[in-house]
């Protein structure tokens, strides 16, 4: 399965804060000069005397009545450049990473700690200033506003629905920093060793938060303390699971990737000298040596605290409004529908797509010859996704004038983290990208065609795409939470990708049955256990009913499953965003008939940046002039 992770992901708990902030209320404006009037005349009763004239005083209108349109446009614009700003503004990681020149935001000064990087508690503080941004948001007036800003206000919106439940019934402690490969454990040295050093700031900066990283891992464990107290304890083998992430990470103490990193980029650098580039990277060993590693070997006598508090393996459903924080993962990710109707779509689905493998394998039997004979003859990833781009051009729109990228190794002692990944760029450095994959997968012919498709053509494309158009700064970051739009574009530009190669009809239907077969695999077993409940017997029991997995070893299920369990809702969006982009290309070809052209609506399904699907779909109907059916994938409703 393709469960590919993106810089995003470490934004996931930011979003579940900047969520928060994205409620809405209705304020009753009450009319004072009714109540006088009612108050003047019940006195000219009683004195029975001639009303004198008064001088009528001004009726109190709503805030957003007192704005002139030009006004309420240009307060919304500021609005949306506030939230913005917040969101990079965050900590200095997040500044660091989505943008290469503060100043030019207007941003001058953002402290260097890792404090409030995991969060430990809800406040009440925090609960005021969002209903304080609420009461801002709904002084708007959607009606006045330019259509683009339309859209910005319905985005917001749609998160406003879900961002109440937040309010009333914090769920800040559903979210384990630790649990699942996309831990802190793991994910900080990915985000450290794509730290940029533009200045020497930069540098002094990066050694700080590197000196202090056990911050972030004493607070992790404080969370998971919290969690045990709630119920939520992990189970001792998904602990033991992360002991030994942590402890693969400090074996090699000599090629460890927080050394060779911060040594090759301070060769790149051209503001200092020889001399004060070999004493960084001394520095940086020091700290390397005498700060990470003990942090490191806490976290691991401190996670072995936690063990014994429990030896079930449960999903979410099973805790007090798990499913209730699990439905509303799936608003976040961008859908309308609740977990319970995705698990009935996906589930007719998957039985399809194991049927139409099945048959190819039975109708076929020389489908088993392809797997050795692969399906290019590439030697290099860049001359894989250079074929891509060129071959796409018919379809695709080109990437930006100006883009450039690298594709790298994910190092060895972090294999464990993905099959591969596409870091976002900064929003002002939008042309300089780069593409991971995972060293142990570099001789699969297949895999290596089919990532570059979906990290290149797919998340590199559409974000350079992003960045590059006039979208509002709040529209190319702030959304980016909406995973299922993001991975959905993405597994489309996958599955198209293989129309580029010259493959008999059989070899294309096995490729692109078999990667959607695996994703819907990923997506009905994290509903299974996360929504529906099951434990390892129902899930086996679900996944021995498709024939197809008959040929798949009992001990690879086991695995699917405990997976499962460590990563919560991680498979969903490829699975729900793949179905929802194909409703999508079947509704616009439906309706548009011989006029409907891919390359058309690849270019304004990107126009539009990450957003809900059902968003998306009353936009491009807008844009391309038809009607709404009321149908497809928009039926949904959220409870």
């Amino acid at each position: 399965m393709r469960l590919i992770f993106k810089r995003y992901a470490l934004f996931l708990t930011w979003l579940v804060a900047l969520t928060f902030f994205l409620a809405a209320c209705t304020p009753d404006y009450d009319d004072p000069l009714l109540i006088e009037e009612e108050v003047y005349l019940e006195e000219v009763e009683e004195e029975e005397e001639p009303p004198v004239p008064l001088e009528e005083e001004p009726e109190e209108v709503a805030e957003e009545e007192r704005w002139s349109d030009e006004e309420q446009i240009q307060a919304f614009d500021d609005f949306l450049e506030e939230n913005f700003i917040e969101f990079v503004t965050f900590c200095i990681l997040t500044l660091n990473s989505y943008v290469r020149n503060p100043e030019n935001f207007g941003i001058t000064d953002v402290p260097v700690t890792w404090e409030d990087f995991v969060t430990t508690e809800s406040t009440e503080e925090g609960t005021n200033i969002t209903l304080e941004w609420i009461e801002t948001f709904d002084t708007f007036n959607r009606e006045v506003l330019t259509p683009q800003q339309q859209e910005s206000y319905d985005i917001l919106a749609w998160q406003v629905e879900s961002s109440l439940v937040s309010i009333e019934t914090p769920m800040y402690y559903y979210r384990s920093s630790l649990r699942g490969s996309n831990g802190v454990h793991v994910l900080l040295p990915i985000l450290l060793n794509e730290f940029s050093f533009y200045n020497q700031q930069d540098i002094d900066n990066y050694l700080q938060l590197l000196s202090e990283i056990e911050v972030v891992f004493l607070d992790a464990i404080l969370l998971e303390e919290i969690r045990i107290e709630r119920g939520l304890a992990m189970s001792d083998r998904v602990i033991n699971e992360i002991i030994q992430e942590t402890q693969g990470f400090i074996d090699n103490l000599t090629y460890n990737p927080l050394l060779t990193s911060f040594e090759f980029r301070m060769h790149h650098v051209d503001f200092l000298s020889r001399e004060e580039i070999e004493d960084y990277i001394e520095q940086n060993r020091y700290i390397f040596l005498n700060d990470v590693v003990p942090a490191y070997e806490n976290l691991i006598i401190n996670l072995g605290h936690l063990l014994g508090n429990t030896d079930e393996n449960l999903g979410l459903a099973h805790f007090p409004h798990g499913q209730e924080f699990y439905r509303l993962r799936f608003r976040a990710i961008g859908s309308s529908y609740t977990p319970a109707e995705w698990f009935d779509l996906i589930d007719q689905r998957f039985r399809e797509v194991s049927d139409e493998y099945f048959f190819l394998m039975m109708m076929h039997p020389e489908i088993n010859d392809y797997f050795a004979m692969g399906i290019h003859d590439f030697e290099t990833p860049q001359e894989l996704l250079a074929f891509q781009f060129i071959q796409a051009s018919s379809s695709f729109p080109p990437m930006p004038a100006g883009v450039t990228y690298r594709i790298e190794r994910i190092d060895e002692s972090l294999g464990s983290f993905a099959s591969g990944f596409y870091m976002v760029p900064q929003i002002d450095n939008y042309l300089s990208n780069v593409i991971y994959y995972n060293p142990n997968l570099a001789d699969n012919n297949e895999f290596m065609y089919s990532l570059m498709a979906h990290e290149g053509l797919g998340h590199m494309l559409q974000f350079t795409t992003a960045f590059y158009s006039d979208l509002h700064n709040f529209r190319k970051i702030n959304t980016i939470g909406f995973t299922g739009h993001v991975e959905g574009w993405a597994m489309h530009a996958q599955l198209y990708a293989y129309n580029f190669l010259n493959l008999s009809e059989v070899n294309h239907a096995r490729l692109t049955v078999w990667d959607e077969f695996s994703v819907l695999y990923g997506a009905i077993i994290d509903i299974g256990v996360h929504y529906m409940g099951w434990g390892l017997e129902e899930t086996l029991d679900y996944l021995n009913s498709i024939p197809l997995l008959e040929f798949i070893p009992d001990e690879t299920l086991i695995d699917s499953f405990y997976s499962t369990i460590r990563n919560p809702a991680r498979a969903v969006p490829y699975a729900i965003g793949l179905i929802e982009v194909r409703d999508l290309i079947q509704h616009f070809e439906t309706a548009l008939g011989d006029d409907f052209s891919m390359l058309t609506f690849n270019e304004a399904f990107l126009s539009k940046g990450p957003a809900p699907f059902p968003l998306v779909r009353n936009w491009l109907e807008m844009e391309f002039g038809i009607e709404s059916d009321d149908g497809g994938m928009r039926r949904g409703i959220f409870r």
